[in-house]
C-alpha cells in the first residue's frame, strides 16, 4: 500500500513538473501546494538557490503554502544560517520532531504555525543543490512519506535545474546575439548549437506495436545501453556502437567502470550505482575516450523493476553533446577575440559566456518513458494527402495553436515554403510503402522558424495498402 502511494505520488509529480516547468513562480507554487496536500502537511515552502555571487549563495523563498492558501512572502537566507544552511552544507534531509513553541518561526522562517514535525529536504540533482523544500505538520511524518520526499526530491531538483538552464540559455542567446554583431557571424548557427536534441517516439495501432514503435524510435535516435544491477553491460544499440567505434562483442560482459571516465573507487560513483540498485533514476554527464576523439554524453539511467520493486536491469538512454562542448570552446575563443578588439577600442565592458550541460530526462520504467517522450517529440498521423488526422500536445505547444487550427489542416501549411515540395516528394514515396527520413523547417504562428528531423513511416492495413502516415520528429533548433 505504501509502495503504491509512493508510485502514485511520483507519477503525479512527474505530470506536475512536465506541465508547469516553464515559469519559476508557477513551477514553485504547483510543487509546494501539491506536495503539502499529498503528504498531509499543514504548511510548506520551497526555496531556489541564487548563486549569482558564489561567495554569498542565497536560498530565496520562491513559494509558500499554508492552510490551503498561497502565502505571498518574500524571504532570502544565507546558506550559512539556520536549519536551511545546515541542510545545505550537509546535503541531507533534516527531520525534527517535538519542536518547542516558536521554534519554527524563529529558526525556519515558515511563519506562525506551531507544528510538531519539521522536515527539510535538499533538492539535489547531479550532485548540486538547486533548492530546498521545507514542510511542517502537526503529525509526525511516517517513514514511507520521508522516503517519498527523498525520492521525488531529485525529480524536482531536475526540473528546477532544467528551468535554470532554460533561463541561462536565454541569457546566453542574448549575449550570443551581441557577440555575433561584433564578429559578424550568423546568429542562426549559434542558436542551433545551443539547442537541446530531442528524441523520437513511435506509436503503432495497438499496444504491442505501440511499445515496439517506441523502443524503435528511442533506439534509432538515442544512445542506448542495458546493464545488470552490478553495472555489467548486457546490450548496446547500434548508435552507441558507432559512436564508440566498437562492436557489441567487445562491450557485452564488460563493466560500466571499464568505459567510464569516473574512477571505480570514487565514493560518489559507488553511491551512484547503489542508488540505481535501490530503484532510483540517476543522471550524469561523462566523457568517453574513443580511438579518435573524446565524446561527451548526457545520460539518464533508469532502473527497470518487477511488480515487487526488485531491480531487474538498468537502461541508460544518452545523448551525444560533444557538439555542445565544441560550442562552449568556440564561445570561449570568440570571447577572447571580442575582448582583444574591445581593448584596442578602449572599451571597458567584458563579457563571459558560459554554457550549462544538458541533462536528459530520466525514466524509471517503460510506462513512465512513454509519457515522458510525449513531451518533447512531435507525433503526427497524416492522411495519404498530408492532412493532419491527429497529433500530440507537444505539437500544439510548439506551434502555439489550439487543436482546432491544426487538426484536418494540410501539414504543408506549417512548413517553411522551401520545404513544401520536398515534403510532397517524400509523401509520394511514402504512399508506395517506403520509409522517409528528412529534415524540415516548421513555421509557427509567431513566424518563428523551427528545424526538425522527421522520420516518416507508412502505416499499412492487413492487405498491405498504405492508409496513413506516421511522422515522428525531433526538434533540432528553434
Amino acid at each position: 500500500e505504501h509502495s503504491d502511494w509512493i508510485n502514485k505520488g511520483i507519477t503525479k509529480f512527474i505530470e506536475i513538473l512536465r506541465f508547469h516547468g516553464q515559469e519559476r513562480k508557477v513551477l514553485a507554487y504547483n510543487i509546494i501546494s501539491n506536495l503539502v496536500k499529498y503528504v498531509g502537511a499543514i504548511q510548506g515552502a520551497i526555496y531556489f538557490t541564487n548563486e549569482e555571487d558564489p561567495d554569498n549563495i542565497k536560498l530565496e523563498l520562491s513559494a509558500c503554502y499554508a492552510y490551503e492558501k498561497q502565502k505571498l512572502i518574500t524571504q532570502s537566507f544565507s546558506v550559512d544560517d539556520g536549519l536551511l544552511g545546515r541542510a545545505y552544507h550537509e546535503s541531507r534531509v533534516i527531520n525534527l520532531t517535538d519542536l518547542p513553541p516558536g521554534y519554527i518561526k524563529i529558526v525556519s522562517g515558515l511563519g506562525d504555525a506551531q507544528p510538531n514535525n519539521l522536515i527539510i529536504v535538499p533538492l539535489i540533482f547531479n550532485q548540486k543543490i538547486s533548492g530546498m523544500i521545507e514542510l511542517a505538520s502537526f503529525k509526525v511524518f511516517e517513514e514511507f512519506q520521508v522516503t517519498f520526499l527523498t525520492r521525488i526530491a531529485e525529480s524536482i531538483a531536475s526540473a528546477i535545474s532544467g528551468l535554470k538552464i532554460s533561463e541561462r540559455t536565454e541569457t546566453l542567446l542574448q549575449r550570443s546575439q551581441e557577440q555575433s554583431k561584433l564578429m559578424k557571424i550568423q546568429e542562426v548557427e549559434m542558436r542551433r548549437n545551443l539547442q537541446e536534441m530531442r528524441r523520437l517516439k513511435e506509436e503503432a495501432e495497438n499496444k504491442d506495436s505501440e511499445m515496439r514503435g517506441l523502443v524503435r524510435a528511442v533506439d534509432s535516435t538515442s544512445l542506448v545501453t542495458q546493464y545488470d544491477k552490478d553495472g555489467t553491460i548486457l546490450h548496446v544499440n547500434s548508435r552507441m556502437l558507432d559512436l564508440l567505434q566498437s562492436t557489441e562483442d567487445d562491450l557485452v560482459g564488460r563493466n560500466h567502470a571499464d568505459i567510464s571516465s569516473f574512477k571505480p573507487n570514487d565514493k560518489n560513483y559507488r553511491k551512484f550505482w547503489e542508488d540505481l540498485r535501490h530503484g532510483q533514476t540517476r543522471s550524469l554527464v561523462e566523457s568517453i575516450n574513443t580511438k579518435q576523439k573524446t565524446i561527451w554524453i548526457s545520460e539518464t539511467f533508469s532502473p527497470i523493476t518487477d511488480d515487487k520493486g526488485n531491480v531487474l536491469k538498468i537502461i541508460n538512454i544518452g545523448m551525444d553533446i560533444s557538439d555542445t562542448k565544441v560550442m562552449e570552446r568556440q564561445l570561449r575563443l570568440q570571447e577572447r577575440e571580442i575582448n582583444r578588439q574591445m581593448d584596442k577600442q578602449n572599451e571597458k565592458e567584458k563579457e563571459l559566456v558560459e554554457k550549462q550541460k544538458y541533462i536528459e530526462e530520466r525514466e524509471m520504467e517503460m510506462k513512465t518513458l512513454t509519457k515522458a517522450m510525449d513531451s518533447f517529440i512531435i507525433k503526427l498521423e497524416l492522411s495519404r494527402r498530408g492532412i493532419i488526422l491527429s497529433t500530440n500536445p507537444f505539437f500544439f505547444t510548439l506551434m502555439n495553436l489550439p487543436d482546432s487550427e491544426v487538426i484536418n489542416k494540410d501539414f504543408t501549411d506549417f512548413l517553411a515554403p522551401e520545404y513544401v515540395t520536398p515534403f510532397s516528394t517524400s509523401l509520394t514515396i511514402l504512399c508506395t510503402g517506403r520509409e522517409q527520413h528528412e529534415g524540415f523547417k516548421l513555421r509557427t504562428s509567431a513566424l518563428q522558424s523551427i528545424s526538425i528531423t522527421a522520420n516518416m513511416f507508412p502505416m499499412q492495413n492487413t492487405k498491405g495498402d498504405v492508409e496513413k502516415i506516421l511522422l515522428l520528429a525531433t526538434v533540432i533548433s528553434a
